[in-house]
């Protein structure tokens, strides 16, 4: 019987954000008759949610303790686990795992993909040695740059310097069975407590951070509140800016109309209580 091909999915941490959705997505349809897939991360998250999940479907998890982004006892750990695993592929998610990822490749003998999930918007804010190692790690010791949009492909390859043959563009895939409100689901229900009342919800969820562009919003709001005193406005996170939103909707006279719920395990369902979803975001 051949042995199955053995990936390694390796991200900073198992949070809430987009690229641990993409994670436990691909776990959650990966063919299992082909493939036995192991997920490593460097940290933990505070707040676990995905990895009882991952777990629950019966992938083994491992989280470490990373202290900073090239620890060197965290890449002793992956190179052990890579070799008594008998790892066959890494696919890295995010900075600091693709760098360690690259190198633990390297140093086993096994090739590495990594997936880049957002522009060089991104990659040019971190800090100049973090941008190097990411481009020289890459060039030396990745086989292929995963995008996920075709926008990103060349934009991406010109920033790592690497050929164009080698960035392959996999959209990211949404379960849109996931968005069905449950058996008995009440969206008045649910307007009642996010609101106060039955009125028109605007969402938006996305972390509040300057990328997802929610002033943008908050402005817009605020010409939509002119004509509809039935609509409230609805961010679903939090971030670095939520204090700043929050002054910004006071001084725009929409701070009563505006909620900003936090971190929330029902998007779901709170997307399907609202009337329209807006995505704010710069890039």
């Amino acid at each position: 019987m051949t042995r199955k091909i053995r990936i390694m999915q390796l991200i900073d941490q198992l949070g809430e954000a987009g690229a641990e959705r993409l994670v436990n997505n691909f776990a959650a349809r990966i063919d299992r008759t082909q493939f036995d897939l192991h997920i490593y991360a460097l940290r933990k998250w505070p707040l676990p949610k995905i990895v009882p999940d991952l777990r629950a479907m019966g992938f083994p998890v491992t989280e470490l303790n990373q202290r900073h982004a090239y620890d060197l006892h965290i890449l002793l750990s992956l190179i052990s686990y890579i070799r008594s695993n008998q790892i066959d592929i890494i696919h890295t998610h995010l900075l600091a795992s693709d760098v360690m990822g690259r190198l633990a490749g390297f140093i086993t003998r096994r090739p590495v993909v990594s997936t880049i999930h957002n522009g060089r918007t991104d990659l040019d804010n971190e800090p100049r040695h973090r941008q190097w190692m990411e481009r020289w790690t890459a060039r030396l010791w990745c086989s292929r740059l995963i995008v996920v949009s075709a926008l990103l492909r060349e934009e991406i390859a010109a920033w790592f310097s690497f050929p164009l043959s080698k960035v392959t563009t996999i959209p990211n895939g949404v379960d849109t069975t996931s968005f069905s409100p449950p058996p008995g689901f009440d969206p008045r229900a649910m307007k009642q407590s996010l609101v106060g009342g039955d009125y028109r919800i605007v969402a938006n969820v996305a972390r509040l951070v300057p990328q997802k562009g929610q002033s943008y919003l908050i402005e817009a709001a605020a010409e939509v509140a002119k004509t509809r005193p039935d609509v409230r406005f609805v961010i679903v996170s939090d971030g670095e800016l939520k204090d700043e939103i929050t002054a910004q909707a006071d001084a725009l006279g929409i701070g009563d109309r505006l909620v900003i719920t936090g971190l929330r395990a029902d998007v779901m369902e709170i997307l399907a209580a609202s009337d329209v979803f807006v995505l704010s975001s710069l890039w």
